[in-house]
């Protein structure tokens, strides 16, 4: 009788670690773009233009300011506004301030 005992704990065990699974497996993720830390970027595009002396880029057609702030980050490692170029392709995150578009965060993707 102990026996049944034990493979009803067991498997009762089992279960709750299949459920688990299951669980972790259908958490939905962004289609946006990587996390990086506890932040996903929301926006892609390839870079046509850069005027770091105006503190303006221009991606997929689109004008935006860099914030003085902006984080940009290559790979794991942090980078600088510098290291910004024409033809890039990159995720970044914006928000709107006194009519213009402003971008906070940038990821510098790879090539495709």
């Amino acid at each position: 009788m102990k026996f049944g005992f034990f493979r009803i704990i067991l498997l009762r065990h089992l279960l709750f670690a299949l459920i688990g699974v299951a669980c972790v497996a259908t958490i939905p993720t962004y289609a946006a773009g990587p996390v990086t830390g506890s932040v996903t970027y929301r926006e892609t595009g390839r870079v046509d233009n850069v005027d770091l002396t105006m503190n303006q880029i221009v991606i997929g057609d689109r004008a935006y300011v860099l914030a003085s702030n902006v984080s940009v980050l290559a790979g794991d490692k942090t980078s600088s506004t510098a290291a910004l170029k024409k033809g890039m392709n990159l995720g970044f995150n914006s928000t709107a301030d006194q009519h213009r578009s402003v971008i906070t965060e940038i990821w510098i993707l790879p090539t495709r």
